[in-house]
């Protein structure tokens, strides 16, 4: 037996869309395919993301601007972490992705085929607004979004209760 649950969108109040309006102006496509390209040039095999995640525990400190740092694991594979710390009385929002690919060339030919297509092959090719390669699409479009709203919310000074954390894990 379900039971019927109706919802009733409530609007943001004047403060919250003005905020809102603020962080969604700043948004910059470009500058999100930039990373997702840069992204996808560094290989980072699951087991094998050291160089991916200390690229953007770098890119968060050095270009967004905030608080972040590589986690690391192991020699070959790590974490990236970066924040924005609230006013202390609210909680902690994680925005999180994977940064590890599913495939490694020299292993997994000739499991997936005789040769690599171009999406399996961590190379960026930019067709118009299309960024191909391997982990373009997932996951590190993922990466690159979630990174253009961070950007974006930190650029619009947007203050939080709590903490605004980004993270994304090796494999």
């Amino acid at each position: 037996m379900t039971v019927p649950v109706t919802t009733e969108p409530l609007p943001f109040d004047d403060a919250r869309q003005s905020l809102f309006e603020e962080v969604l102006a700043r948004l910059d496509p470009e500058r999100m395919r930039d990373l997702l390209v840069r992204l996808v040039d560094i290989h980072s095999p699951t087991g094998g993301e050291r160089e991916a995640s200390e690229f953007m525990a770098s890119h968060l400190k050095d270009v967004v601007g905030i608080d972040a740092d590589y986690m690391p694991i192991s020699a070959a594979t790590g974490n990236a972490h970066g924040e924005i710390r609230g006013r202390g009385a609210g909680a902690r929002l994680l925005l999180y992705s994977p940064i590890d690919t599913h495939i490694e060339p020299d292993v997994d030919v000739p499991t997936v085929g005789r040769s690599l297509r171009e999406d399996m092959v961590p190379r960026a090719r930019v067709d118009g607004d299309l960024v191909w390669g391997l982990g373009a699409s997932n996951p590190k479009c993922m990466v690159a979004g979630l990174t253009e709203i961070v950007h974006a919310v930190k650029d619009a000074g947007v203050e939080f209760e709590g903490d605004l954390a980004i993270g994304f894990a090796g494999g």
